[in-house]
């Protein structure tokens, strides 16, 4: 992760298996392996996190290394996934947000990025998506109500356009 470019590179995913202990693997499909540009409010959060988290290792007598884990007990050793959903859930119930589940946010993610006008290219690499076809499928409901908007707004490039003015002044003469 570079926060000062503001960027993420995801290459490996952290895999807990049946029996409790964890392995570190490729992701699941060649577009989970990609670098993602970063808001620069969530890069200061991560600073932040980051501090705190590396203040806690040299506590430890732990030498901080690029293999220590973004979210990881201090000692090196992975959070099981449980933990961090029910912490998750603590700080939203805390802040009076609605029950939501933590994976949850990734849809929301992708629907405000949509209601924003993103393009569906961009969301579905953000997400790690296998085609944008998978990502059209998945959030089709939500094109479907972007289309009057979207109409508004070439409604509104028409009558606004050079081009349209040209040939309002050339249909006057």
């Amino acid at each position: 992760m570079d926060l000062d470019m503001a960027l993420m590179t995801i290459r490996r995913s952290l895999v807990r298996l049946q029996n409790g202990t964890y392995v570190i693997e490729e992701p699941k499909t060649s577009s989970g392996a990609r670098i993602l540009d970063l808001a620069p409010s969530t890069c200061l959060i991560l600073k932040e996190h980051r501090a705190n988290h590396e203040q806690a290792i040299d506590l430890l007598g732990i030498p901080i290394s690029e293999a220590n884990l973004v979210f990881g007990h201090p000692d090196g050793s992975p959070r099981a996934p449980s933990t961090v959903t029910q912490q998750f859930k603590r700080t939203a119930r805390k802040a009076s947000l609605p029950e939501v589940r933590l994976h949850d946010l990734r849809h929301t993610h992708a629907s405000l990025m949509l209601q924003q006008g993103t393009d569906i290219k961009t969301i579905s690499t953000r997400l790690g998506h296998s085609s944008v076809a998978f990502t059209m499928d998945t959030y089709a409901h939500l094109l479907l109500g972007m289309q009057k908007a979207a109409m508004e707004r070439f409604e509104e490039a028409l009558n606004t356009s050079p081009l349209e003015n040209s040939m309002l002044k050339a249909s006057s003469s």
